[in-house]
This record gives C-alpha cells, structure tokens and sequence, in this order.
C-alpha cells in the first residue's frame, strides 16, 4: 500500500536488492529522513549517516528484545504474554514504544496485523515530535538484547517431545 500510495502521489520507490552495494541512487536523492519497515536488510553506513535526520525503523517487537527478521514469531513461539512495536534510530536507540497483550489464540498473522497498525499509528503520533527535536532518544539496553532469526524449515517440524504449550505456540508462530 506504500508503495502504490507514493507512486500515484509521484514520489520515487526504491527497493534495492541488496542495498550494502546498491545504494548510490537513494543518496542521489538528498533524504532528509529515511524510514523502513520490515525491510531485512542491513543498511550501510553512508546510508545511516546521509539524512539530515538519519534513518528510522518500525520494528514488531519491544526492543531490545527480539532483534531480527521473526520478532513475531518468536514472541508468539516463546509464549510471551505480550508485543508491540518500537519506532527506533538505526542506531539502536528507540523513538517510541507501544505495547499490548499477545492474546492466547493471537497467531502471527494475527499479531502481525495488530502490530502493523500499531506501528503506523505509533509512527504518525511521534514523527513530527522527533523531527522537530521533542524526543529524547533511548539508548536500548544491551543487556537484554535476544535474537529473532528467521524461521527454519527446522524449525517448522512439531517435536511432540514439548508440552502442550510449547507445541500450541509453535503451531502459532
């Protein structure tokens, strides 16, 4: 929907295939802010230091906990009771944070969805804050940093060794 939005409004979309090498036309551009949502890739340097105001993510989970590509899985798999979404500097310092609770019948496809909101609205309330200087930046705490990595085929076969739970929020995830 982004994507379609910008191209009727005129506005140029980029979606670099792998933007550590292609990215000399985003720079062309002169960005004064770079925002990305679920984009999976690691951005460069010159990217992250070339807007005025650097470069902003959505991200589904409250950092620093689950960093990386299946935050929403994760959550769900390891039973958490809750999520939400962080709107962060690239820089690993935090915007804004929203959370609510994981219901128990939440899948990701669900989660998804509440957390996609979630972070747009997030996103529209704390922008022109963050833009204009009126948010403080957190500096996330790297203690309790835990990994999200994408899902394996592995990881998608039941192990009927686990609880119920463990089982019930695999499925889930």
């Amino acid at each position: 929907p982004v994507h379609a939005l910008a191209e009727q409004l005129g506005w140029p979309v980029m979606q670099p295939q792998k933007i550590r090498t292609d990215y000399a036309e985003v720079l062309d551009l002169h960005p004064e802010l770079i925002v990305t949502c679920a984009y999976g890739q690691m951005v460069p340097e010159a990217v992250l230091n070339a807007p005025k105001h650097g470069c902003i993510n959505v991200h589904a989970s409250l950092l620093p906990k689950y960093r990386g590509g299946s935050p929403i899985h994760t959550a769900i798999i390891q039973g958490e009771l809750e999520s939400g979404v962080t709107i962060m500097q690239m820089v690993k310092k935090m915007l804004a944070v929203r959370k609510f609770a994981i219901d128990e019948a939440d899948t990701t496809e669900m989660l998804h969805d509440k957390l996609q909101a979630a972070g747009a609205d997030l996103l529209k309330e704390c922008l022109l804050d963050y833009l204009e200087g009126r948010i403080t930046p957190i500096a996330q705490d790297e203690t309790q940093v835990s990994f999200a990595w994408n899902i394996t085929k592995e990881q998608e076969q039941i192990d009927f060794s686990k609880t119920g739970r463990q089982i019930y929020n695999q499925i889930r995830g």
